[in-house]
């Protein structure tokens, strides 16, 4: 048996509509282990997530990653796999941006001696100037938090 404890990650497809994941605000560790400690004091609850998880393992396994990779790396990836983003798309885009951004930005105040930071920041940079490829009605507000970085 199996099931997923995991900070939310919503675009991802293998936990779209899966019953198995449990998923916590980014960042919240304690909030991580309180739902991976209530699961080993309820079995019942354990085992309903866990048959739900290895259910949406099997969905996932219907598919042909290796022809949609291709379909990806084509561009012609089929429209279910590769929905028209929408604003609301962009605004959670952009609020992870900005939440990776501070978390390393806070990490390196925190310790600056490190490295890490920097390769974070640049992929928030990295992101942003994507973000502004897909939506380029936001490319004022996604400049500002690359020049925030």
């Amino acid at each position: 048996m199996m099931l997923v404890v995991m900070y939310e990650l919503p675009w991802l497809v293998p936990v779209q509509d899966n019953e198995g994941v449990v998923a916590v605000r980014q960042g919240d560790a304690v909030g991580l282990a309180r739902e991976v400690a209530a699961f080993a004091e309820d079995r019942e609850r354990y085992l309903e997530y866990s048959r739900a998880s290895v259910k949406a393992a099997e969905r996932m396994t219907s598919y042909d990653m290796s022809s949609l990779y291709q379909q990806l790396l084509q561009g012609g990836l089929p429209a279910e796999f590769s929905p028209e983003p929408t604003l609301c798309d962009a605004r959670q885009l952009l609020d992870w941006a900005v939440f990776y951004a501070e978390t390393s930005f806070a990490d390196y105040a925190a310790n600056p001696r490190r490295t890490e930071p920097a390769k974070k920041i640049s992929l928030a940079r990295r992101v942003a100037r994507r973000s502004i490829r897909a939506f380029p009605a936001l490319e004022p507000v996604l400049r500002r938090v690359q020049r925030a970085l």
